[in-house]
C-alpha cells in the first residue's frame, strides 16, 4: 500500500433531517460504514464536527451530531465537505483504495502499455476501472480477480489478463 498521503473527499453534508441533530450525507465513498463511523471529523472550511452515530435509512446515510443540536445549528454544516488524510483510512478488503488505483499504468499480460486508470465506478457487485488508453481512447475493465494478473501499487502498475472494453 502506498505511504504517499492524499486528501480524500468522503462526503458532502446535506440538509438537516428531523429534529434530533441529524444531517444527510451525500456520499463520495462506496464504504460509508467503514469510513464515516462515529468520531471527530475535520471539515473543508476548518471546522470540526463530532459524530455520535451513523444511520442508514432508506438507502441514504445520516450523521447524528453529538449533543443533538437544533435544526438551525445543524443547517450551518450544509454543503461542508468531509476531507480526510488517505493514510487514516482503513484498507479495503481487496487490499487497496480507489484513490491508489487512479493514475496507475495498465499493461496487458505481455507487458504492453494499454493506458492509465482514470476512475473507479462501483456498479452492482463488481467494480469497473475506467481506463484512458495510450491512444486517448476511453475504456472500461471489470475489476474481477479472474481478469487481473496483478496490482502493484508501489510500482504503479496493473497487469491485466483480459481485454479492455473500448467505448
Amino acid at each position: 500500500m502506498s505511504a504517499k498521503s492524499k486528501k480524500i473527499l468522503l462526503a458532502r453534508l446535506g440538509k438537516p433531517h428531523g429534529l434530533k441533530g441529524e444531517i444527510e450525507l451525500h456520499l463520495e465513498t462506496d464504504r460509508p460504514l467503514e469510513v464515516l463511523a462515529p468520531g471527530v471529523y475535520n471539515l473543508d472550511d476548518g471546522r470540526v464536527i463530532e459524530v455520535e452515530e451513523l444511520i442508514v435509512r432508506g438507502g441514504k446515510c445520516f450523521w447524528v451530531i453529538a449533543n443533538k443540536p437544533n435544526r438551525e445549528v445543524v443547517a450551518q454544516y450544509t454543503n461542508s465537505c468531509i476531507i480526510v488524510d488517505s493514510n487514516s483510512l482503513p484498507p479495503r478488503k481487496d487490499g487497496y483504495n480507489d484513490f491508489e488505483l487512479i493514475g496507475l499504468d495498465v499493461r496487458n499480460s505481455n507487458g504492453k502499455l494499454i493506458g492509465k486508470i482514470v476512475g473507479v465506478e462501483h456498479r452492482y457487485e463488481i467494480d469497473t476501472w475506467l481506463i484512458k488508453g495510450s491512444d486517448s481512447r476511453q475504456g472500461e475493465f471489470p475489476a474481477v480477480s479472474e481478469f487481473i494478473k496483478s496490482v502493484d501499487i508501489s510500482a504503479g502498475v496493473v497487469i491485466l489478463k483480459g481485454e479492455v472494453l473500448w467505448n
